[in-house]
């Protein structure tokens, strides 16, 4: 049995300006924001590049289907989560497996413009790179959707209580700010439209997306799974409890 011998009535209550000066909480909502923007950038931009065909860069996913496809795939994606994510949790510790998805990404957005102009040199009917570009879209919604769920999991683990944690987690959403610039990324592409040709839009949209990517994959290395006193969180605002564990005589005697 454990009892609690010495507690400080007053429980630890992080505020907003002390996560905001915690190196590590900064450092994975600068992750978190990255996430966010490529993402969302990508969504915003699909159909352009969806109805794109592969000679240009594009995905040659008819344009009619999109939101048939889009409505599968995040189902698919969803019930993905749903079973892949314990299963890594498992195996792995939630740090290291949101590193690894975050090296899915920048492959991702290289790799499609890349094999679209294979698709293309090699004759591959429209069909068939079609096929291709649905499985790439339900793996970019699959990691990122795991990528979500394991960053707020790393913001629940850097609160000492259920207080500080409903602060973390409403300063992640300022990531959500960053969402409008996906707006303006696609605005810009059909305002540059006129002067470029769609081979140079769709061939910048592919390289800022895996820019994005990249960045938010090395901003992972410097990530830590939970923030350490006195560095990221001054121990003066942690209250420290006291117990011991006691046995009755007839548990003494088993």
């Amino acid at each position: 049995m454990v009892s609690v011998v010495d507690i400080d009535e007053q429980s630890s209550i992080i505020s907003m300006d002390d996560f905001l000066q915690a190196p590590s909480f900064v450092t994975l909502l600068a992750s978190f924001s990255i996430l966010s923007l490529h993402s969302s950038t990508f969504e915003v931009l699909l159909p352009h590049l969806a109805d794109s065909p592969s000679n240009v860069g594009g995905m040659d996913l008819p344009c009619g289907l999109l939101n048939t496809i889009i409505t599968i795939v995040k189902a698919v994606a969803a019930v993905g989560v749903f079973y892949a994510l314990p299963k890594f949790s498992a195996q792995l510790d939630i740090l290291s497996v949101y590193r690894k998805i975050s090296i899915a990404f920048p492959c991702i957005y290289t790799l499609i413009p890349f094999l679209a102009m294979l698709a293309t040199i090699s004759g591959a009917p429209p069909t068939s790179w079609g096929v291709f570009s649905t499985f790439a879209v339900l793996a970019k919604e699959l990691f990122a959707e795991i990528a979500h769920v394991l960053a707020i999991l790393l913001a629940f683990s850097a609160s000492p209580n259920a207080t500080s944690a409903g602060t973390s987690i409403g300063l992640l959403g300022l990531s959500n700010l960053f969402k409008a610039l996906a707006v303006g990324v696609s605005g810009l592409s059909y305002f540059l439209s006129d002067a470029y040709s769609v081979v140079a839009i769709n061939a910048t949209l592919w390289a800022l997306l895996a820019v994005l990517a990249f960045v938010g994959t090395s901003i992972n290395l410097k990530l830590r799974e939970a923030p350490l006193v006195g560095q990221d969180i001054p121990a003066e605002l942690l209250r420290w409890s006291s117990v011991f564990d006691a046995e009755s005589d007839s548990e003494a005697e088993v």
